[in-house]
């Protein structure tokens, strides 16, 4: 190893330039199986953005599966998601620029559905097909000239284009699933002001190509939050409640509810966007994402339906997004804090990860990368909060022995998002020039529990505030920065 030079914080020469920083920099999302074929989106920005479908070739190379001028986007609750399904090399999906459903066959594409009086009017959401594929199950969203807008849960014919209204009356809509042993369907819906975070309901009813019927409530409240409902081969309703004050793993089945797992551990996350996916079921089991107890591995766990934990599998990945199965594989978008996203195939039988495809190709001497710590500190109101550190890396300078390193003070978008130690390009660009970086998963943010999320309510620019001075101030007593 070369000798350091010393030179002052802040002032170090980086390998880390704007450019270097956008220069690939692609976003995977929304991973979808069609028998043995990986579907995905693809954002890139060398196209503003455009979110491409794209296919993964048994051979791994790649197809796009929509025009230039197409982009697979939706803006149901303005963030959108679930924006595409695929059946038998059959695509449907969303276009941002009119919001209309298309589908692709052989290479062919029209609209199944129309045009709105209102630019952008109509959109659909959260796409999903039924078991003998002649209708998308979805939430629609109309836009209207003099009056807020209205959600429904519809059935779009994939044959003729009827739509059906399969529930509505209620502010939103989100996760209609079929059941695949009949003609039930679950979905959730809430009202405002509740965000699905805060509470929301499940439903199942009977679904007959006509209408619902037998429409019954599973679980729920004003004050219990489910997300990502899902049913198992034998027909018994998976999903995620945090009435235990953690969002963890329950099940519907004989007629009751009851928990899966139940620790201090959130199993999902905040719904921000439809579609997402924490895990997944295989014969009678449950593939759920996690993390190692110092979270410097991701886990691929595999519970039983009793809630036997049966075996735990460490990534590399501490960051695991869209869990999905395909031929004995566990599908997904991981990052870690020396890599960037990238797309997973991790082998259930041998454990072995392959990379089907990287979001950044460029590569990075480890010695130039700074690795997170998470560190826990006390914080007002006699509470605690937790952010991740990031010292000052670089491998051909050091500061100057009688300095202590600038800090940069990172509060993430939300409220109820959270940071993760995963490789980010922007914080190493400071990191890499000399300065610390701590990354504040303020009270509010998701990961925590119910009582760390709820905490920010009426307290918004309070305690996020109190929270990242109390980091400084930790960093700082230490003698770190």
């Amino acid at each position: 190893m070369e000798n350091k030079k010393y030179s002052q914080y802040g002032s170090w020469e980086s390998i880390f330039t704007p450019e270097k920083i956008i220069e690939g920099g692609l976003r995977f999302n929304e991973i979808r199986i069609d028998n043995h074929d990986i579907y995905f989106l693809e954002g890139r920005p060398s196209e503003s953005g455009r979110s491409v479908i794209i296919k993964h070739n048994q051979d791994g190379t790649t197809t796009d599966i929509i025009p230039k001028n197409f982009n697979s986007r939706n803006a149901v609750h303005e963030y959108g998601g679930g924006s595409f399904v695929v059946r038998d090399e059959i695509v449907f999906f969303t276009n941002w620029e009119d919001q209309l459903i298309y589908k692709v066959s052989e290479g062919k594409l029209s609209p199944i559905t129309q045009q709105s009086d209102i630019p952008m009017g109509i959109r659909y959401a959260d796409l999903t097909l039924s078991n003998d594929g002649k209708w998308i199950l979805c939430v629609r969203e109309t836009h209207h000239k003099d009056k807020e807008a209205t959600n429904e849960i519809v059935a779009v014919s994939t044959i003729t284009s009827e739509i059906i209204v399969l529930a509505s009356g209620r502010d939103f809509y989100s996760s209609p699933r079929p059941n695949p042993i009949s003609n039930q369907i679950c979905w959730l819906e809430w009202d405002h002001p509740n965000m699905p975070w805060d509470g929301n309901e499940l439903y199942i009813a009977d679904f007959d190509s006509q209408n619902i019927s037998n429409k019954l409530k599973i679980d729920g409240s004003t004050n219990i939050s489910i997300v990502q409902p899902e049913w198992t081969d034998k027909g018994e309703l998976i999903y995620i409640s945090d009435d235990s004050g953690w969002w963890n793993l329950k099940k519907y089945s004989d007629q009751k509810t009851s928990y899966i797992l139940k620790e201090e551990i959130d199993h999902g996350g905040p719904a921000w966007q439809f579609g997402f996916r924490t895990y997944f079921v295989y014969q009678d089991f449950i593939f759920l994402k996690g993390s190692s107890n110092d979270k410097n591995k991701g886990l691929i766990r595999k519970i039983s339906l009793s809630g036997e934990i049966i075996e735990e599998i460490e990534v590399n990945h501490t960051s695991i997004s869209d869990l999905s199965f395909c031929d004995n594989k566990a599908i997904f978008i991981g990052a870690s804090p020396t890599t960037s996203s990238e797309l997973c195939s991790l082998d259930l039988s041998t454990t072995n990860v392959d990379i089907l495809k990287e979001s950044n190709s460029i590569q990075i001497d480890s010695d130039e990368i700074s690795i997170a710590e998470e560190i826990t500190f006390d914080t007002t109101s006699n509470d605690i909060s937790y952010a991740y550190f990031y010292k000052p890396t670089n491998k051909k300078f050091e500061g100057l022995k009688n300095e202590k390193p600038p800090l940069l003070v990172i509060s993430h978008g939300g409220p109820t998002g959270a940071t993760s130690n995963s490789l980010n390009l922007s914080i190493q660009y400071w990191t890499n020039r000399g300065f610390a970086v701590v990354d504040v998963n303020y009270r509010g943010s998701a990961g925590y529990g119910r009582k760390y999320r709820d905490a920010l309510k009426g307290n918004w620019g309070v305690y996020d505030t109190d929270d990242c001075i109390a980091a400084v101030d930790f960093l700082s007593n230490r003698g770190l920065v």
